[in-house]
């Protein structure tokens, strides 16, 4: 496919019918771990492809995936999303933990009013509202940035929705990633 042509360090497609593991199709191994009940075998994001896609509940269906490099680096991380209602206040649909200091948390955070919130956890930037609809409709969510340049980028579908300078990730560790999530605190 076209992603596994810029060599992703972790692809996944959550095709799985059943069981625990998220399978990483980039070819490096970095296989999850399905927790809180996601709900296999969902019809997928894109309506030519006949992979399957998974459903979280927006409540502890998560998953875990082994620890990755995003310290001191330029990155991307993208996902079809397809928020059935507003989180009470914000959600978390991304998240790469290392410590509750500033800069050692990365989110990606999808707030009640459809703003898209990046952290590097004391350093953020929020889109303006409605970026995201909240519904039946699949949306296309990626998150740039660019250590060079010290350049956040959010799009939606393809389309710049924000940009910004934010500081970086500086965490000294692997952080423990996480895909869907929690409501955040806040």
């Amino acid at each position: 496919t076209t992603v596994l042509l810029n060599t992703p360090t972790i692809f996944m497609r959550y095709g799985e019918a059943a069981g625990t593991t998220a399978f990483d199709s980039s070819g490096n191994g970095n296989n999850g771990t399905y927790n809180g009940g996601v709900t296999l075998g969902a019809t997928g994001a894109i309506p030519t492809d006949s992979d399957k896609g998974a459903t979280f509940d927006g409540v502890n269906d998560t998953v875990s995936s082994p620890s990755i490099a995003l310290y001191y680096t330029s990155f991307s991380v993208g996902m079809w999303i397809k928020p059935a209602a507003a989180p009470p206040a914000t959600q978390d649909v991304f998240s790469a933990f290392s410590a509750f200091v500033t800069d050692q948390a990365f989110y990606i955070r999808l707030n009640s009013n459809g703003s898209i919130t990046v952290d590097f956890y004391n350093d953020s930037y929020t889109t303006g509202t409605g970026k995201i609809t909240f519904g039946t409709a699949y949306q296309f969510l990626v998150v740039t940035y660019d250590v060079v340049l010290d350049l956040l980028t959010i799009y939606v579908n393809g389309l710049q929705v924000g940009q910004a300078s934010i500081g970086y990730f500086a965490s000294t560790a692997n952080p423990t990633i996480t895909w869907g999530g929690f409501p955040a605190a806040g």
